[in-house]
């Protein structure tokens, strides 16, 4: 992951913030030169007892529905990204991953 430079987050935006800067400064200088595929993970953990309550406290501070079968994704890196990278964004796909074998 290091390689491809994948950006690790803490999850405190006060120490992700110049995270994101950095690498969204360096993103928006190569789409510049040729096509590029970005690949988030806005849950980014799988789904667990915890988490689930997480997602459900998160849920109803933010007054939205409570998704039963998923966690909610904090939308702000989506945001980030899709900020920094205008106009260059033409299509965005949304895809929810299931592994086998985690209960």
């Amino acid at each position: 992951m290091q390689f491809f430079s994948w950006v690790f987050l803490s999850r405190r935006w006060e120490t992700d913030r110049p995270r994101f800067q950095h690498r969204m400064s360096h993103l928006q200088d190569v789409t510049l030169q040729q096509a590029m595929w970005l690949l988030i993970f806005p849950e980014g953990t799988n789904l667990s007892r915890n988490t689930r309550e997480m997602s459900s406290v998160w849920a109803k501070k933010m007054h939205m529905p409570d998704l039963r079968h998923v966690l909610l994704p904090r939308t702000r890196g989506l945001q980030i990204c899709l900020e920094g990278l205008n106009p260059s964004v033409q299509w965005m796909y949304d895809c929810t991953i299931a592994y086998e074998g985690i209960p």
